[in-house]
């Protein structure tokens, strides 16, 4: 699930296609959220819908609820109905998870996926999670 790139925009031709992703330049500010999502502590800091990072405590020790996660919103078949924007509720990326004695992190392109999407993620982690952390702090500082 790791490997796969949804590209945000294409066009030209097929001798000679444009790629293009949309990244703005602004930001709304957001503070710092502590919340609680099934009982789980929830940190929601000011999140960047192209580049949320998720912080996992205790570490994930399996995979596989992620994997399956992001398979079905990277819906490699596209078979999700395409909305009235032409949108097409899809998860354009997720990084490979990294592994800390303390947690694990990982980054989502939620793309035009819709926030059903972040909440089966989050019911995915919750089981073997104490603490879930959702950030998007290295976006914003590029």
């Amino acid at each position: 699930a790791y490997r796969y790139y949804r590209i945000d925009l294409t066009g030209g031709t097929v001798e000679h296609p444009h790629f293009s992703e949309v990244n703005p330049e602004t930001h709304q500010p957001s503070p710092v959220r502590a919340l609680s999502y099934r009982g789980m502590p929830l940190t929601l800091s000011q999140l960047v819908w192209n580049g949320v990072e998720f912080s996992v405590s205790p570490p994930v020790a399996d995979d596989a609820g992620i994997q399956a996660w992001a398979l079905r919103w990277l819906d490699l078949e596209e078979s999700a109905v395409v909305d009235a924007d032409g949108l097409g509720a899809y998860v354009h990326s997720i990084t490979a998870p990294e592994h800390s004695t303390d947690a694990t992190s990982f980054s989502v392109d939620f793309g035009s996926a819709p926030v059903r999407s972040v909440l089966e993620l989050l019911d995915v982690l919750a089981a073997p999670a104490t603490c879930i952390e959702l950030h998007s702090r290295s976006v914003l500082a590029a």
